[in-house]
């Protein structure tokens, strides 16, 4: 005799996802960079972070996976952005948690 299965909301799950993705660090720094700029940034832009290749595309990797940036490449140059829109609907399913946990 197991524990009955518990289906998670698939917005519970998402929020999870980001929670994870951002949970290191490393991403945070990368999120900031992204956000502070409004264009398309190459990886010349995370050269402060002071990571090998491997391991900046690792989280770069990480956070493409959970749609919190996007990729393109051109002329060879692979290039990052932060995607606003995702972002905003997290911030907003967060606030919606939050007000749930807050004290009245």
């Amino acid at each position: 005799m197991g524990f009955p299965k518990f289906k998670f909301d698939s917005n519970d799950e998402r929020l999870s996802i980001f929670a994870r993705a951002i949970a290191l660090p490393v991403r945070v720094s990368i999120l900031k960079i992204l956000a502070t700029n409004k264009s398309w940034v190459s990886n010349d832009a995370f050269d402060n972070l002071i990571l090998t290749p491997i391991t900046r595309d690792r989280h770069l990797r990480a956070l493409m996976d959970t749609g919190l940036i996007n990729q393109i490449h051109m002329k060879g140059i692979v290039y990052y952005k932060i995607d606003r829109e995702n972002i905003q609907e997290l911030i907003e399913s967060y606030m919606l948690l939050f007000d749930l946990l807050k004290e009245e």
